[in-house]
């Protein structure tokens, strides 16, 4: 009896649309863990992520959009639900008005390569996101953010297709856009595009862009990690350090000596030691009321806690297992930014 695999498979075949057969999550993933997706679609446009869209939803085969697994766990095993990539819609399209820079950029371009190419236009307005891993449909569903500036703050539209497989355009009004959140967390869409619109006024000099971004990269490379696997920001939070001092007495108090010891070391009050050294000293703390053994091979951060990293192996199951404990000490108040696929079939 032929398995929904291969009929999915067949069919893809038959249509010309490229998929992947056993896909290692562990090799492509950010994190460097996980199983195999027996089918990953990877539609090279529009159209084709229409058909294939429609022809999952007439068969009623659940499925998953991913982009580039910057912020996602998915369990280990075999992973039978198709997964659809839209990595290769990717282009960038540029229209010049008096008043302003008009981009239409597809959901599979990077949110550093969307950074650079505005940069590139001599526009402010995008330094800070050159640091974010994923996707810019990715980052509209996250509406994601960093040093004070969003991947939609210069968002005027963006176009979806909707669990029918019609095209939707909603402005960004409409997007009801929140911290760490969209309208696309409540319905099935799947971004395939959007319109961003940068004025004039955002016209910059080159070298004063490329001053901010530098800064940027510096203090970014001081305090987040760079050196191993790892997803980016581990909680939906601007400071998991303060969110969690009331959790105990321990933490308040920990939190209390941290930001004391910052106001010193910063105005060279205390010199004995410089800042990235002691968050490392710091952290480790903070690893240890969070009950996370030296040895673990899916731990915390050096250089901030709210960053899971990886010590050395494929096993996404203990990396869920090590968030969810993690989960337990920090809250429900306190919301998941990475994304666990532990249940998909």
């Amino acid at each position: 009896m032929i398995t929904e695999s291969e009929k999915i498979s067949k069919w893809l075949i038959e249509n010309k649309i490229a998929y992947i057969n056993d896909f290692n999550i562990s090799i492509r993933s950010w994190l460097k863990a996980g199983g195999i997706i027996r089918t990953y679609i990877t539609p090279k446009d529009e159209q084709e992520t229409i058909k294939v869209v429609n022809f999952l939803n007439s068969e009623k085969y659940d499925y998953k959009i991913l982009g580039n697994l910057s912020n996602i766990i998915i369990r280990d095993g075999v992973i039978f639900t198709p997964i659809l990539n839209l990595s290769k819609l990717n282009q960038i399209n540029q229209k010049l008005y008096i008043d302003k820079l008009e981009l239409k950029v597809d959901a599979g371009v990077s949110i550093p390569r969307f950074a650079n190419y505005v940069m590139k236009q001599e526009y402010s307005g995008t330094e800070s996101l050159l640091g974010i891993p994923g996707s810019v449909g990715g980052g509209i569903y996250m509406n994601a953010s960093c040093y004070g500036s969003g991947l939609t703050d210069y968002l005027a539209s963006i176009k979806s297709i909707n669990a029918k497989g019609e095209i939707i355009v909603r402005d960004k009004k409409d997007a009801k856009l929140e911290w760490r959140k969209s309208i696309y967390h409540e319905n099935e869409d799947i971004i395939i595009s959007a319109i961003f619109q940068f004025p004039t006024s955002q016209k910059k000099n080159i070298d004063i862009i490329k001053s901010k971004s530098e800064k940027i990269k510096f203090h970014r490379k001081k305090i987040q990690e760079s050196d191993r696997p790892n997803l980016g920001s581990l909680f939906a939070t601007k400071n998991l350090y303060s969110d969690i001092k009331f959790k105990s007495v321990k933490l308040f108090i920990l939190y209390i000596f941290f930001k004391l010891m910052q106001i010193m070391i910063n105005n060279k009050i205390y010199k004995k030691i410089d800042l990235l050294t002691f968050r490392k000293k710091i952290n480790k703390v903070y690893r240890k009321c969070f009950q996370i053994d030296t040895d673990n091979y899916f731990s915390l951060s050096d250089k901030t806690i709210n960053c899971l990293i990886n010590n050395g192996s494929q096993k996404a199951n203990d990396a869920i297992k090590t968030v969810y404990s993690i989960k337990k000490i920090v809250g429900e108040k306190i919301k998941l930014e990475n994304i666990i696929l532990d249940k998909i079939k």
